[in-house]
């Protein structure tokens, strides 16, 4: 076995959540969070503003807490974007996986026509993703022009469906695992936790 199908099949460490968990947790919590820091902010900012503009009163602890709020609410606004953009990488991340789960071949061709976009366009994405931690265990066969999942028992993660035991979907990234008895302890794509 090659040394880096040894450094592929090395197990993740069982107290750090994978890239997908965290992404998935990460971009619901800033979200909220943006609004809860908007809704602060808001107001005392409306409250100061109105109370301006009714007795036209201003003082420099004013402009100083009108300040803060409006940074604060920019701040937020930023993110809400961040959390937009990690939620659409966790959809991004959840539909190669299901449709590479579906096609036997892992194919890149097969995946850029499904999805209606340049197949370079899904290697960067899949390159990215690769060197990101999201698909662990994972290389792209370039020659090919597909994905290569490696588990630490079963190269290119595959289990006979007639030696499966069980099939359990991932619920980070929706991958199909076909697990055999006390096997696939984690998602042979992303690597999290399975539940039985």
């Amino acid at each position: 076995m090659s040394e880096e199908n040894k450094q592929l099949q090395k197990k993740p460490s069982k107290s750090k959540k994978t890239v997908a968990q965290s992404n998935c947790i990460y971009s619901k919590v800033e979200i909220i969070l943006a609004l809860f820091i908007i809704a602060v902010a808001s107001v005392p900012l409306v409250f100061i503003l109105a109370n301006s503009i009714v007795y036209k009163t201003g003082n420099i602890v004013q402009t100083g807490i009108i300040i803060i709020c409006v940074l604060a609410i920019a701040f937020a606004f930023f993110m809400i974007q961040d959390g937009f953009k990690r939620s659409m990488l966790v959809r991004l991340f959840r539909d190669y996986t299901k449709r590479l789960t579906d096609d036997p071949n892992r194919s890149i061709v097969t995946l850029a026509k499904a999805k209606k976009v340049s197949a370079k366009t899904i290697r960067n994405n899949l390159e990215y993703l690769i060197d990101k931690k999201w698909y662990v265990n994972t290389k792209l066969d370039l020659k090919n022009k597909r994905v290569i999942f490696y588990n630490e028992n079963i190269p290119d993660a595959i289990v006979p469906l007639s030696k499966a035991s069980s099939i359990i979907t991932c619920k980070y990234c929706r991958g199909i695992n076909y697990t055999t008895e006390n096997n696939y302890e984690k998602c042979c794509y992303c690597g999290s936790p399975l539940k039985k």
